[in-house]
């Protein structure tokens, strides 16, 4: 279901479901995920089985699995596995934050090529 939606270039199965203003680049993927805009996901992105939104920036070649994010800015090639909740952080470019997935909500502001394990 597509409601709201401002311009998809990319692929989005059609169990995703986007509401708001949301832009998909070309080459980006979402898969089986909630895109709740104003959200932007950069060419190259990949979005699997997430909560995206409201309030997000998705950089080129992201990969977002298993995670919900909210008012943040993700730089160009994170990668963001298994984090419960991410909320207004900014997170460099090449970065990885990985999670043992709890009830946590994190904020963080993470510089260029980090990795961060987040534990209960």
């Amino acid at each position: 279901m597509k409601k709201g939606v401002s311009r998809i270039d990319g692929e989005v199965d059609t169990s995703s479901v986007l509401g708001g203003l949301v832009v998909v680049e070309q080459g980006a993927s979402v898969r089986g995920s909630t895109l709740q805009g104003p959200c932007i996901v950069g060419s190259g992105a990949q979005i699997v089985d997430s909560k995206i939104g409201p309030n997000v920036v998705v950089g080129n070649a992201c990969r977002i699995e298993g995670s919900r994010i909210r008012t943040s800015i993700l730089m160009e090639e994170v990668c963001i596995e298994h984090v419960n909740m991410l909320s207004d952080s900014i997170v460099g470019r090449r970065s990885r934050i990985a999670s043992i997935s709890t009830d946590v909500c994190y904020t963080a502001l993470v510089g260029d090529d980090s990795f961060v394990s987040l534990r209960p």
